[in-house]
C-alpha cells in the first residue's frame, strides 16, 4: 500500500514541475522582450550618432559663413551708429495712456535710422532643407 506521505511528495513534485514548466516560459517571453528592446536601443543611439554627425556637419564654419552672406544683412558697425545715453529720447509726456502715437514722440536724428531701416531690401526667409531617412 501507499503511504500518504508519498502520495503527497508525488503531489509536490508535480505541482513543482507545473510551476517550473510554467516559470520557464515566462522567463522566455521576458527574454525575448529584453532582446527586442535591446535591439530597439541600438538602433535609437545609432540614430543619435547620426543626428550628431549631421548637426557637426551642418555647423561648418565655412557653411555657416556662406549661409550668413547669402541671407543675413550685417555689417561692422561704424562711428555714427554709435551715440551717448544722453542722446536717447526720453518717453514723453501722454505716450502710453492713449494720447498720441508713440512714433510721433520720434523727432530729427532719432527717426533717421527707422527710415535706413526702412530702405533695407526685404530678406527672404530662411528655411532649413527637410532630411529624409531610408
Amino acid at each position: 500500500m501507499i503511504r500518504p506521505v508519498t502520495i503527497l511528495g508525488i503531489g509536490v513534485i508535480v505541482v513543482l514541475s507545473a510551476a517550473l514548466f510554467q516559470l520557464k516560459y515566462e522567463v522566455r517571453t521576458l527574454e525575448s522582450g529584453l532582446a527586442g528592446l535591446q535591439t530597439a536601443l541600438d538602433e535609437e543611439e545609432e540614430a543619435i550618432r547620426v543626428l550628431g554627425a549631421e548637426w557637426s556637419f551642418l555647423n561648418r564654419p565655412s557653411r555657416l559663413q556662406a549661409l550668413s552672406d547669402r541671407y543675413l544683412v550685417l555689417a561692422p558697425v561704424v562711428q555714427p551708429q554709435l551715440r551717448a545715453l544722453s542722446d536717447i529720447p526720453f518717453r514723453a509726456p501722454g505716450i502710453g495712456d492713449g494720447g498720441e502715437e508713440p512714433a510721433a514722440a520720434v523727432t530729427g536724428d532719432a527717426a533717421a535710422p527707422m527710415e535706413e531701416l526702412a530702405r533695407l531690401p526685404a530678406r527672404k526667409p530662411f528655411r532649413l532643407p527637410l532630411v529624409r531617412r531610408p
